[in-house]
Order: structure tokens, then sequence, then C-alpha cells
């Protein structure tokens, strides 16, 4: 895929869960909950996908979630 002339990195709903450490569930619990935007749909296939830019969005907000946890220890 390409933005403005520019390749772009889609990620899959398997391959963000994979980077993100979490399930494709609680991936669409966050989407279904407004956590985070909603992911792009393929229009043909209807499948779920993400840029790269905001995989590295997502990957921050973990983090942040496993320093929260990690603190209420």
């Amino acid at each position: 895929m390409t933005l403005r002339g520019i390749p772009v990195k889609r990620f899959t709903i398997g391959e963000l869960c994979g980077a993100l450490g979490r399930t494709p569930r609680t991936v669409r619990y966050w989407e279904d909950a407004g956590r985070i935007p909603p992911a792009h749909r393929d229009l043909v296939t209807g499948r779920r996908w993400w840029t790269e830019a905001e995989a590295a969005e997502l990957q921050l907000m973990v983090y942040g979630d496993d320093l929260d946890v990690l603190a209420a220890q």
C-alpha cells in the first residue's frame, strides 16, 4: 500500500497482536470500547489493518499499561 506515493507497511490484527503481546480479542475490545481509534478496513475482505505508525502508538500504550501494573505491585 502507498500513502501519497510513500510505501506504508500494513499490519493485520494477527501481526499487530504478535508485536504487542496481546490477543486479537483484547485489541477488538479496545477498539469497541473507544480506547483506540477504529482500525482501517479492507473494502473487499473487511479485515482490519493498522499502519506502522499506528502500531507504534499502540505499542507505547501497551508499555504504559505494563508500567502501571508494575508500579501498582
